[in-house]
């Protein structure tokens, strides 16, 4: 019996840590998780004279593993 592995590989896109740190009386913190990131939304923020920290967690990759057996198997001696 000759078994074929196949291997696919799933990626899982990133989720982005973004800390806005807004020029307000109370120095405010927004943090907002995402899997993309608004460049407007960060701009809007860096216009108004706070500040933007971003950070991406690990991409993290989903293996899946199938067995198949050889299409001889399935001839007929």
């Amino acid at each position: 019996m000759v078994l074929n592995k196949l291997v696919d590989i799933v990626d899982v896109k990133s989720v982005y840590q973004m800390f806005f740190l807004k020029d307000d009386v109370d120095l405010s913190v927004e943090i907002l998780e995402t899997r993309s990131i608004d460049f407007d939304e960060v701009l809007l923020c860096l216009d108004r004279g706070g500040s933007v920290f971003i950070t991406a967690e690990p991409v993290h990759k989903t293996v899946k593993t199938q067995m198949i057996m050889s299409l001889d198997e399935f001839a007929v001696a």
